[in-house]
């Protein structure tokens, strides 16, 4: 279950997102944001390859600034490789990476600030590790937190 953000979009809204990352959104991520548009999951641990807590997916058009989808895009897109957009954050500030383009298209990465590239160099793999070969398959594979 994922609370629902009161701001709702449409495919209008998609379209707009999609001509700004300059790719097509996956279909699955799609859907999830008309019906959703990000929010806080109840499911939040994830342990695939890494374990960590899930803090929240990006909201499109929120009012705070630490939840919005377009700011967490222009804060990442020099710092992360081109094929991929961050969609969330886990709570140690890492990010949740979905791929846009070429052979990652649709997959899952997490993303470890801690060991991001200096400023001078190119976004790489480096700090970056699989998790799910979709939106869908990470959802899925969420759970409760235990200690709640």
């Amino acid at each position: 279950m994922i609370k629902k953000h009161d701001v709702k979009i449409d495919e209008g809204t998609i379209k707009v997102i999609e001509s700004f990352i300059e790719a097509k959104l996956p279909q699955d991520y799609k859907e999830f944001l008309l019906k959703y548009n990000g929010g806080f999951p109840k499911k939040n641990i994830f342990n695939l390859n890494i374990t960590s807590m899930l803090g929240n997916f990006y909201i499109v058009n929120s009012l705070k600034n630490w939840t919005d989808f377009i700011e967490a895009y222009k804060i990442h897109k020099n710092r992360i490789p081109k094929e991929f957009i961050t969609i969330g954050s886990d709570v140690g500030g890492n990010e949740i990476l979905l791929g846009i383009k070429d052979k990652y298209r649709g997959k899952i990465y997490f993303w470890d600030h801690e060991e991001e590239v200096e400023d001078d160099e190119e976004p790489d793999f480096r700090n970056m590790t699989f998790l799910s070969n979709s939106f869908t398959e990470f959802v899925d594979s969420l759970v409760v937190d235990i200690e709640e």
